[in-house]
């Protein structure tokens, strides 16, 4: 149980390398809504490993500077208007 826990920490750690916030926040601010499966596709395609660990900490971004924005076709991640202000960004 050691050596998984220990495993599944490294997967996080290496998650937090290639995938920062900063990565999430500017894609969803170029793109202005995303749905979250043409977002999570995104950063799947471009690390080199996507897991259960990945795609845990991705979530865990998206809550933190993103608001769900449901509409008929799906749920769109959109910035939050702190996450905006805390990086200096202006809508489009």
């Amino acid at each position: 149980a050691a050596s998984s826990a220990a495993a599944a920490a490294a997967a996080a750690a290496q998650a937090q390398r290639l995938l920062s916030e900063r990565d999430v926040v500017m894609l969803l601010h170029e793109k202005g809504a995303l749905a979250l499966p043409q977002l999570i596709k995104h950063f799947k395609e471009v690390l080199p490993s996507f897991g259960a660990e990945e795609k845990k900490y991705l979530q865990d971004i998206i809550k933190k500077v993103a608001k769900l924005d449901k509409r008929a076709d799906g749920s769109y991640a959109v910035l939050k208007d702190t996450t905006m202000h805390e990086y200096g960004l202006r809508r489009p």
